[in-house]
């Protein structure tokens, strides 16, 4: 539909390319989140991400997981940790969170016990802190916890999430002047994405780098 109307992601990938986009880099993010987990002592990092959905009965990842994942597994290899993928939660409940919340708890009571989450949303990194806190860990003394930040969740619970800061503004201004490029060149534009700069926050969700 977008190629009868203008249309621009903000702070999302386009599936599989062929639509505008304004981002930041998911891999490298995920990657620089990662090594800086790392970097704070983290060895068994959870990765949650939406779960894949189908397509011509075939399944499929979202593009900003699937970025993400890739960011994931090249941190791991580097640092010279073994990706086990039970270790990549799939889950994505932003009504309830009831869904993460139970994955969450399971991989915590399981024989992985990670010490840290990486979270695709604000909401979902809320519900792993819950979980950690109900099984009876501290945040974050026992285990860290890591969120892309969508909202301003990140900023304003107790404890303050530590997170991948997306420049929102900046991702909107490109966004219209992208819109507008499309509007006076017949939908015309480039496959490559727009990609911003991001940044590795530390708030109270994660230890201080060894």
């Amino acid at each position: 539909m977008w190629h009868k109307f203008p249309l621009v992601l903000g702070g999302n990938n386009a599936l599989l390319g062929g639509m505008p986009t304004v981002s930041i880099d998911q891999e490298n993010a995920t990657y620089d989140a990662v090594m800086h987990l790392i970097q704070t002592g983290c060895r068994r990092i959870c990765l949650v991400c939406t779960p894949a959905f189908e397509f011509n009965g075939e399944q499929i990842p979202l593009a900003d997981d699937f970025l993400r994942a890739a960011g994931y597994k090249r941190a791991l290899e580097e640092a010279g940790i073994e990706f086990d993928p039970r270790m990549i939660l799939s889950g994505y409940d932003l009504i309830l969170g009831s869904e993460v919340y139970s994955k969450a708890m399971a991989v915590l009571k399981s024989d992985l016990k990670p010490d840290a989450f990486i979270c695709n949303h604000d909401f979902v990194a809320l519900q792993c802190t819950n979980a950690i806190y109900d099984c009876g860990y501290s945040v974050p003394e026992n285990i860290s916890v890591m969120s892309f930040e969508i909202t301003d969740m990140c900023r304003f619970f107790r404890p303050k999430i530590s997170s991948v800061e997306y420049p929102w503004y900046d991702i909107g201004v490109n966004a219209v002047n992208e819109l507008a490029h499309l509007r006076g060149n017949d939908l015309n534009f480039s496959d490559a994405p727009i990609l911003l700069p991001y940044k590795i926050v530390d708030r109270e969700t994660t230890r201080t780098p060894e």
